[in-house]
């Protein structure tokens, strides 16, 4: 059995990711998955106790959220954790920050401490926050009271995947705290079922030059004539159909972290800031790969920047790029391929290969036991 305590903003797009996760444990794995919400656990008691509708909630007082409503939610998840008795997988999900009527800024809505007590009923495998473009969240927010601003979005999903960091518990017998993730929404559903079949998963960070490849309109204006903007538009997009074809073929060898479209300078250097932290600070060392594919001949300071960050780490660097060089943007890589092909061409003959090259044992976390992507049976 495997634990997920689960955590995002409201309207994150929890429900559909569980919905989805149930329906693939069991057509993928032939298992149930039980979910407990403390948010419907919350919901209900208002609702049942003070007759308060759910839309209600972020409307009262927080005190009164956290001195009456909170404690008793962890209480009967408890409950229903030691009920589950570990015959299925089970996975907690909540929010752990919420705007309430009084806060400008997101309130804390469950303690570190209570969260370990959860944990000690279970206990969580992982912990995984989740985040998404701002505009897309945004866009579930119009009929509630929280902020609607691209830079307050921002800010309330790093406080939240940051206290999934700080509050994921610790274990006493691994003498460790329990492993932390922070999964975009989009695949999410399919990455939290590689945590459910393997319990030491293989996450690969895949990056590519999304900017350069990102979708322009014509600017009549611009030094650019439309015939040139055409056949620029026409590269770009094959650009991006191979890299959305290489992170496909890649889901069958690792739970696959793809990095969002959030630094555009449009938005500002706060946008730019949070991307920066977000990809250096989470999806870089939670990685045990990290792999850069480029279709074409682009550069990317920001993907040589994760690179760089990646080796300063000791983390395994992956460059898939038509440059015939050992080093492209004056980094030297762990390994470097030329083509997506040989990359792939090397995993499906790496028994063979292994004993000439030993340097590839780097790529081992991506296959099986018996040498196949790892994550095949998945599919």
């Amino acid at each position: 059995m495997t634990n997920i305590l689960l955590n995002g903003i409201p309207r994150i797009g929890k429900t559909g990711i569980i919905e989805n996760l149930k329906r693939l444990s069991k057509t993928r794995l032939n298992k149930e998955m039980k979910n407990i919400s403390l948010g419907d656990i919350v919901a209900k008691a208002a609702h049942e106790v003070f007759r308060i509708e759910k839309e209600r909630i972020p409307y009262l007082d927080y005190s009164f959220l956290q001195m009456t409503l909170r404690p008793g939610a962890i209480s009967k998840a408890r409950l229903e954790m030691r009920d589950a008795g570990g015959r299925d997988d089970l996975l907690v999900d909540t929010p752990l920050t919420m705007y309430t009527q009084v806060g400008v800024v997101p309130e804390v809505i469950f303690s570190q401490e209570q969260i370990q007590r959860l944990h000690n009923e279970g206990p969580f495998d992982f912990v995984v926050s989740l985040i998404d473009e701002p505009s897309y969240v945004i866009e579930r927010l119009v009929d509630t009271p929280y902020p609607r601003g691209v830079d307050e979005i921002l800010d309330w999903l790093t406080l939240e995947a940051q206290l999934g960091r700080s509050f994921a518990p610790y274990d006493y017998i691994e003498e460790t705290r329990v492993p932390h993730y922070v999964f975009p929404v989009e695949n999410a559903a399919a990455n939290l079922l590689r945590l459910l079949y393997d319990i030491d998963p293989t996450v690969v960070y895949s990056m590519g030059p999304i900017t350069h490849m990102k979708a322009r309109d014509f600017d009549p204006g611009g030094d650019v004539s439309r015939d040139e903007w055409e056949k620029i538009e026409a590269n770009k997009k094959q650009g991006r159909e191979k890299l959305n074809q290489f992170r496909d073929e890649l889901h069958d060898y690792a739970a696959v972290v793809v990095p969002l479209t959030m630094a555009d300078a449009s938005r500002g250097q706060k946008a730019i800031a949070n991307t920066i932290f977000r990809d250096l600070h989470f999806f870089v060392p939670q990685s045990k790969l990290l792999i850069a594919y480029y279709p074409d001949d682009y550069h990317s300071s920001g993907v040589a920047e994760e690179m760089r960050h990646g080796l300063r780490i000791g983390k395994p660097v992956i460059l898939i790029h038509p440059k015939g060089d050992d080093e492209v943007f004056g980094i030297r890589p762990t390994l470097k391929f030329r083509t997506k092909e040989e990359f792939f061409d090397i995993l499906q003959n790496y028994k063979s290969l292994i004993l000439e090259r030993p340097e590839l044992r780097v790529l081992r976390p991506l296959l099986d036991d018996e040498f196949n992507p790892r994550y095949a049976r998945l599919r």
